[in-house]
């Protein structure tokens, strides 16, 4: 099998430019990354690409920080229904057309960019409820192992708890692992 070196340096630069933001505000690369990698080598590809960076820097970032037991005493529901769901997405994943898949995954990072740019309430919406932890979980998983992508609704429902920085970006290395 012979690898194109055009493809080799696209991917190198997307994982460059999803490491730059990742640096810069903490979270970002396998969002960033994905969206480029789906469009350059479709999203199953992309998904395989993003398995091991994805896994290494998430877990670092979920392990320093210093809120792991706050993080796990507070969001467990949300951890393992999202940990039960996202079986259930890989095997939507493994049956349905790439395609629809692919736009999913355009319309939810669309969703969640216009959400946040027009200042749409997307907390208030991820937040409220007794259930809101385990149904956002539920959610946040099936999506995942559908799309590869963690952003919503699980970043929006974890930015809607109104942790600190530090804290946030922990547990959102956990939401990502």
């Amino acid at each position: 099998m012979s690898l194109d070196p055009l493809l080799l340096v696209l991917v190198a630069a997307t994982f460059v430019v999803a490491g730059l933001v990742k640096g810069v505000i903490g979270m970002g690369m396998p969002t960033v990354s994905l969206a480029l990698l789906a469009a350059t080598v479709g999203l199953p590809s992309a998904m395989a690409l993003l398995l091991v960076p994805t896994i290494v820097t998430n877990v670092w970032q979920a392990l320093v920080g210093g809120y792991l037991r706050q993080i796990l005493r507070r969001l467990w529901p949300f951890l393992v229904a999202s940990v039960v769901t996202v079986w259930l997405g890989v095997g939507i994943l493994a049956r349905v057309d790439v395609r629809w898949l692919s736009g999913l995954l355009g319309v939810l990072l669309a969703f969640y960019a216009l959400a946040g740019l027009f200042n749409l309430g997307l907390a208030a919406l991820v937040s409220r409820g007794r259930y809101a932890a385990p149904v956002n979980g539920a959610l946040t998983g099936l999506l995942t192992g559908m799309t590869g992508s963690s952003v919503f609704p699980g970043v929006a429902y974890l930015q809607s708890l109104g942790l600190p920085r530090d804290m946030l970006i922990q547990a959102m290395g956990y939401c990502s692992s």
